[in-house]
């Protein structure tokens, strides 16, 4: 994962650690990061669905992050996105939609 001012890039890597998926946000607002084994009720809520990314345009955590700025920025358009890459989940809320591509051979390290 490589962060900066609300640039947001996430790598996936297959079993030979080799990367096979990027996924970009141009305005990341809010980046956690947490094990899949302590996301064993997001797991339960799924039941059998898998997917790479999630969005929920009404969880808490859009709620919390309205409430933690005063109001003071519209996100009115935030989504909260769920992705799930390896043993990672990341919850990430943005204004803008993801963009996902094979990642460049050049930028990953």
């Amino acid at each position: 994962m490589i962060y900066d001012d609300g640039l947001l890039r996430i790598h996936g890597f297959d079993r030979a650690n080799v990367a096979v998926v990027e996924i970009r946000f141009n305005d990341a607002l809010l980046i956690r990061i947490t094990d899949e084994g302590a996301r064993l009720k997001l797991w339960r809520d799924l039941g059998t669905m898998r997917a790479l990314i999630l969005i929920d345009q009404q969880s808490d955590l859009l709620n919390w992050l309205f409430q933690e700025n005063f109001q003071s920025r519209d996100l009115g358009l935030a989504k909260h996105y769920i992705i799930s890459v390896g043993e990672e989940v990341f919850d990430i809320v943005s204004i803008s939609e993801p963009y996902v591509s094979e990642p460049s051979k050049n930028t990953v390290k």
